[in-house]
């Protein structure tokens, strides 16, 4: 998605006309979580082509529902996910705990986004 000046369609400081932006292949984790469900939502509506992470049954089905293509498989995977014809990724899963050790944190979030890196 590209950024768009701050300005609504209509008003008259908005001068430019935005272009659509090229269709991508976004790769999605966390697609099937709260926040992961809108941004499938949003690509797809915007044109874009989205693969999304799935852990579970559950998660692909909600993910095929939407129109994503399903990746099975979990952060621990991410080292050997070939992203080679994906233009972005967004790293959206998170853990959903009130707490947790520091480990966990460290595994999904900051290993996970260097493996997708």
């Amino acid at each position: 998605m590209t950024a768009l000046p701050h300005s609504t369609p209509n008003s008259p400081t908005n001068t430019t006309t935005a272009q659509a932006p090229a269709r991508q292949t976004v790769f999605l984790t966390g697609g099937s979580g709260f926040l992961g469900q809108r941004i499938v939502h949003r690509l797809l509506q915007d044109g874009h082509a989205v693969q999304a992470l799935a852990r579970s049954q559950g998660s692909a089905q909600a993910l095929r529902q939407q129109g994503a293509i399903v990746v099975p498989g979990d952060l621990n995977d991410a080292v050997q996910l070939d992203l080679e014809q994906v233009d972005t990724v967004v790293h959206a899963a998170a853990p959903v705990v009130f707490w947790a050790p520091w480990s966990l944190y460290q595994r999904d979030m900051v290993d996970a986004s260097v493996a997708l890196y």
